[in-house]
């Protein structure tokens, strides 16, 4: 994915807890690209020519604290009819260039009503999920990093904790 620098002013909030995202312009994108978009733990995927409507956000502008842009270019496409009796699907995708059809890309996918999953499962794959962030916090030592910065922090109180901090990282890197 390539990252794209776009000018995006928040609107006027309209709900206690949640804001609108619209993107004013942009610029050097591909038409057939995708937009995602993301505050916080929440994306919203938007086709270039679907931005004519402000995304929504379950946030307030003022707890945001970045944004984060992907540009998506579009490399396969499908649609599929689903009927009520068939659960999975094996979709191949197609070119979305005109007069090119094969890509050799496919899709499998398995639908079921929500909650109805294995408990043990879903158990396991949030374990393996948590297991995975730790190996990699304990792999890069950012586990004990952060114990010390926020100790750091706490313990020297500077007037200046981004300073601060960026001293810390600086120092600790080299």
């Amino acid at each position: 994915c390539r990252v794209a620098s776009l000018i995006l002013p928040f609107s006027r909030l309209h709900l206690c807890s949640s804001m609108e995202l619209e993107v004013v312009r942009h610029s050097g994108i591909p038409e057939s690209s995708i937009l995602s978009i993301r505050i916080g733990s929440t994306r919203r995927l938007v086709h270039l020519n679907q931005l004519e409507r402000p995304l929504k956000f379950p946030v307030r502008p003022e707890e945001v604290s970045s944004v984060k842009i992907d540009v998506m270019d579009l490399s396969g496409t499908a649609r599929v009819a689903c009927n009520a009796k068939t659960k999975e699907y094996t979709i191949a995708l197609e070119s979305p260039e005109e007069g090119e059809t094969a890509t050799g890309m496919e899709v499998a996918i398995k639908m079921k009503p929500q909650g109805l999953g294995d408990a043990a499962l879903d158990e396991e794959v949030e374990k393996k999920k948590e297991d995975a962030a730790k190996a990699y916090l304990e792999a890069h030592g950012l586990t004990s990093f952060m114990q010390f910065l926020i100790q750091s922090l706490m313990k020297d109180k500077p007037a200046d904790p981004y300073g601060f901090m960026q001293r810390q990282v600086t120092s600790w890197i080299f």
